[in-house]
């Protein structure tokens, strides 16, 4: 609500912006792309997780990693994105790669 107020924007237009890069995310979603970039197999793996619909299993080690950095939730062996914002972001960014 602050960042509504403070900056003269709609919820609406906050929202549409969310996953830009000029979005009130843009900095922390970056910040997961810099970590994701430093390893292609952890970037690939994500990719597999945000493409699908239904959670998706991993090996163990990408699964950790993703978890530890706060991607993903976890459900028995299988993974999702934690948010929609991340599925939303990173299904665009890690395309353009």
């Amino acid at each position: 609500m602050y960042y509504i107020h403070s900056e003269k924007v709609s919820l609406d237009q906050l929202l549409k912006q969310s996953t830009t890069e000029v979005g009130i995310y843009s900095s922390h979603l970056r910040r997961h792309l810099d970590n994701l970039q430093q390893s292609t197999p952890l970037a690939e793996a994500f990719k597999k997780v945000v493409d699908s619909l239904e959670p998706v299993e991993l090996d163990p080690i990408k699964t950790h990693k993703l978890y530890s950095l706060g991607l993903i939730t976890r459900q028995d062996n299988q993974v999702m994105p934690r948010c929609g914002l991340y599925r939303e972001y990173f299904q665009r960014v890690l395309t353009l790669k």
